[in-house]
């Protein structure tokens, strides 16, 4: 293992600076050593590999309700602006973001409790 040290800058008083011959270095390999006790064997802290299979129950979880999330009238509420002409097509879905935002805020109040 490498170790990579770096000097610290400290004043001393003459009779310490007589004392040391050099100024205490700080191993960067002790601190990472350290720092590998929290890491589990692949090298992902615990943290991450929740975070990992959430987002994958997550996809896995759209992609089974995607049927029947199709049905609700979601991007068709009154207040999703769209604006259709030759060659051009503007869909602005302001009622349903307010909506999503509503619902989504509340289930992270109910998951944070």
């Amino acid at each position: 293992m490498v170790c990579l040290c770096a000097v610290t800058r400290h004043t001393y008083l003459p009779q310490e600076r007589a004392a040391l011959s050099a100024p205490p270095a700080i191993c960067l390999a002790d601190l990472e050593s350290e720092g590998a006790q929290n890491n589990d064997a692949s090298g992902y802290t615990l943290a991450m590999n929740r975070t990992l299979i959430v987002i994958g129950l997550l996809v896995a979880l759209a992609g089974v309700l995607w049927k029947p999330l199709s049905a609700l009238p979601l991007f068709r509420l009154p207040g999703d602006f769209v604006i259709d002409r030759p060659g051009f097509k503007f869909f602005f879905p302001l009622t349903t973001m307010i909506l999503v935002s509503v619902i989504v805020s509340i289930l992270l109040w109910l998951f944070r409790r």
